[in-house]
């Protein structure tokens, strides 16, 4: 999930998240490891801004059809139960 962080900067990449993020992609193209990912990003409000880099983050993600944005816990709750109950039903 993101919101306003996208974690410390490792050095190679631009945060932890981000790291996780690319060893799973390769782990995908290599062995087909994990089925499916679920990224949920939090709306931000007026006033609020993220940490630098996290909007070209997110931008990439949007690019390769991971995330999906939500505005309320009651929105995050629905989504995850969904998408949760799909991806068990595809083992």
């Amino acid at each position: 999930m993101i919101w306003l962080r996208i974690g410390t900067p490792t050095g190679q990449w631009r945060s932890g998240t981000e790291a996780e993020l690319r060893y799973a992609l390769d782990g995908f193209k290599d062995e087909a490891r994990p089925r499916k990912l679920l990224f949920y990003v939090k709306a931000i409000r007026n006033g609020q801004s993220r940490q630098p880099g996290a909007d070209d983050f997110i931008a990439e993600l949007y690019d390769l059809g991971l995330p999906q944005r939500f505005r309320s816990a009651s929105d995050l709750r629905r989504m995850l139960v969904e998408h949760l109950a799909e991806a068990l039903r595809s083992f």
